[in-house]
């Protein structure tokens, strides 16, 4: 169908075709605000058929006929390959390098350049690292991607190692300023540099115990402007902080006669921008006539969508600490979540609304310099390590990822490495869009909700699962995508794949669910017992009669499992099936020497299988900030057991099987441990628990509307 979802594709197409940078909705890297806001507000159109027949009969109603909206479309395909051809680009090009040579500890090899490169640069169009509006440049606003590397893996907590805050910095900004004739310029600075503009010579001399200025008067000739900064001021570990003056700092001002203001580079011809906004005006008019349709579709759920909204507002501006804002958030996304089972049942589109909203505003409360913030990964962490896994693909452009032989998880770096493509160098971003994604997949989980006469106390348990994934989202899965760690890809996919391997919709969708679960095993492969249950039970509820769709999706499986093995041939020439981390004696905790041992009575070991036991089922101790985590997982574990209780009185064979999920997700750890990072390793085993005992009791507990009843289409 023309106006079907190919339509709403192209327009997906069409958003992200990499440009110049002179439109507003430039492509990849989506990391400007009103490009995420454009995305946002076409996703509905893909996730709901039923919003895409409305909005067939919005254009119809206003007499826009398909093939008007293929040739707009078409048009902004052509206009921004014309501009991405041209070169034409706005801002000064900026080449960002350390001279700091690599750790003895990085297991990286990345090729010496003389500008390291930025995903806001991912496709090449233009020289340097990035392109800046402004010369602003400062400890608020550094955003430098390949600072997260491990050649910069400086252990702090080791005299004489360089401060990855305080990095030394190499940095050359070139382009032609916007100023009137005769207008100087003046530059604020900790650090040390130098400027040509035209026939005008400055240095910029050594100030680093606070900032200093440097007025620079214009050149004879309109001339390029060329900015050399750097910056060492000697900080190591283990030195007097007390002693250190500002961190690097430079800013470039226009003295203008009336005020001082950011100087800005001269914007390319009006040709240029002319065609720029004409790119820009197809695709917002574009999307103006989709509002109709999610004003109906959301219509009947306004004025409950404004008040939620409202009260997530009043906990993202509160005079609070972070996490208390954070915790507000999500105490409203909960509620309105058991307002959704027990009372009144949100529309789809409402609930997307919902997911991003709340999303957004946990996302507001972390970014502190704004959304295309660069947060400022440790050293010695595992999120360091991701991220220059991840920057190695940029950089050197090989699949190879930091590693020929898989030592660390194999794909996350991947993962990683798109969601910067995507998103830019900035974390902000593409964390709106990952909690969007687990928050949502918890509502999912009750899209039949509305369709089913659930008695009372089933409401109660629901409520309070649900309240509790929710819960678990915006504290502490929201925390773990701030730091990037890579276990929250996982936990997203159980959540959308677990309800529709459950109740395959058709081949189309088991495929789907099939792919999605092999790719988890790839992230995270300790899981491969629990993602092997969900397959083996998914392939019997599809039935005999699909044997040749179950053969398909067994063989996709094991082909993307099996892409770890590929990789470590190719590049590293071992037949290595997976990662090699997993014997070392830090993951590898109870080896069948440890359990024999506590079986005959050895003391260390069976203190070894207790302390393993007591993390396995929440009797660890813990800061105080890990206490809200657990409690709300062991309220998962309570309605898992109360659930389990209820099926074996119903002799529920088939959910009694299902709600055996998070056993295979939690079994690993009789042999592998969960110390580090607690709970993260075991948190999808609790998920588990509570997604399976909600799917589970929706199926048992309720009634299916009766044949012909009118239902909105998911």
């Amino acid at each position: 169908m023309a106006q079907g979802l190919p339509l709403f594709l192209a327009f997906l197409i069409a958003l992200c075709l990499p440009s110049a940078n002179l439109p507003l909705l430039d492509g990849l890297p989506l990391s400007r605000l009103p490009e995420f806001a454009a995305l946002a507000a076409v996703v509905p159109f893909l996730l709901f058929s039923g919003l895409r027949g409305r909005q067939a009969e919005v254009w119809a109603k206003i007499r826009i006929r398909p093939r008007y909206l293929w040739m707009l479309l078409g048009a902004v395909l052509l206009l921004k390959a014309a501009l991405a051809g041209s070169g034409a680009q706005n801002g000064f090009s900026g080449c960002y390098r350390s001279p700091v040579g690599p750790t003895q500890i990085s297991h990286e090899d990345l090729p010496p350049a003389e500008c390291e490169r930025s995903y806001e640069n991912v496709f090449g169009f233009y020289p340097g690292t990035r392109l800046d509006e402004t010369i602003r440049f400062g400890p608020d606003v550094w955003n430098l991607v390949f600072v997260n590397t491990s050649r910069y893996n400086f252990y702090d907590w080791e005299a004489g190692n360089v401060l990855r805050e305080r990095i030394p910095l190499e940095i050359r900004w070139i382009g032609i300023p916007e100023v009137d004739p005769g207008e100087p310029i003046r530059i604020d600075y900790v650090g040390e540099g130098s400027v040509v503009w035209g026939d005008v010579r400055e240095t910029l001399p050594p100030f680093y115990g606070e900032l200093h200025s440097v007025e620079i008067e214009p050149p004879r000739t309109e001339s390029p402007l060329q900015v050399y900064f750097s910056f060492d001021d000697g900080s190591r570990s283990g030195q007097d902080p007390a002693a250190w003056g500002p961190k690097a700092t430079i800013r470039v001002w226009r003295e203008s006669a009336s005020d001082a203001v950011l100087l800005r580079a001269r914007s390319p011809g009006w040709g240029y921008r002319a065609l720029a906004m004409l790119a820009d005006a197809i695709l917002l008019a574009w999307l103006a006539t989709l509002v109709p349709s999610l004003w109906s579709a959301v219509r009947r759920d306004v004025v409950p969508l404004a008040v939620v909204a409202a009260a997530m507002g009043m906990c993202t501006l509160a005079p609070l600490a972070p996490a208390y804002r954070g915790i507000g958030i999500t105490l409203v996304l909960a509620a309105a979540l058991a307002v959704h089972i027990a009372f009144r049942p949100f529309r789809p589109v409402s609930m997307y609304l919902l997911a991003v909203a709340a999303a957004a505003a946990i996302v507001r409360v972390w970014a502190s310099s704004g959304f295309g913030m660069v947060l400022l990964r440790s050293a010695g962490n595992d999120a360091l390590s991701y991220e220059s896994q991840a920057y190695s693909i940029l950089a050197t452009g090989s699949l190879r990822g930091g590693e020929s032989v898989f030592f660390y998880i194999p794909g996350f770096r991947y993962l990683k490495f798109l969601e910067h493509a995507l998103f830019g160098d900035g974390d902000m971003i593409y964390g709106i869009v990952q909690i969007a994604a687990f928050l949502g997949g918890v509502f999912v989980l009750f899209r039949e909700a509305d369709r089913r006469a659930v008695p009372a106390a089933g409401k109660i348990l629901l409520a309070g699962l649900g309240a509790a994934m929710i819960f678990l989202g915006g504290y502490y899965v929201s925390g773990i995508v701030r730091e990037g760690l890579s276990e929250y890809p996982t936990w997203i996919i159980l959540l959308w794949a677990l309800p529709v391997m459950m109740e395959p919709a058709g081949a189309g969708v088991f495929l789907a669910g099939t792919a999605a679960l092999a790719v988890s095993y790839t992230i995270r492969p300790n899981q491969a017992p629990g993602i092997l249950w969900v397959l083996i039970l998914a392939a019997a509820a599809y039935g005999r009669r699909n044997l040749r769709t179950i053969l398909l999706a067994g063989a996709i499986a094991l082909g993307i499992a099996l892409l770890p093995l590929i990789h470590n041939v190719a590049f590293g020439g071992q037949w290595q099936l997976s990662a090699t981390a997993g014997g070392m004696s830090i993951n590898l905790l109870l080896t069948p020497a440890i359990w024999l041992g506590a079986l005959r009575g050895d003391a260390s070991a069976a203190e070894t299988v207790r302390g393993q036991m007591g993390m396995l089922f929440l009797i660890a101790e813990a800061p105080k900030s890990m206490l809200p985590t657990l409690v709300t997982m062991a309220v998962c574990f309570l309605g898992w057991l109360a659930t389990v209780a209820w099926a074996v009185a119903r002799r529920n064979a088939s959910g009694l099987l299902w709600l055996a999920v998070p056993v295979g997700y939690l079994a690993v750890h009789l042999v592998y441990g969960v110390s580090t990072y607690y709970p993260r390793h075991i948190f999808i085993g609790y998920l588990a628990m509570a997604a399976a005992a909600v799917l589970v009791l929706l199926r048992g507990l309720g009634k299916k509307p009766a044949a012909g009843a009118a239902v909105e289409s998911k």
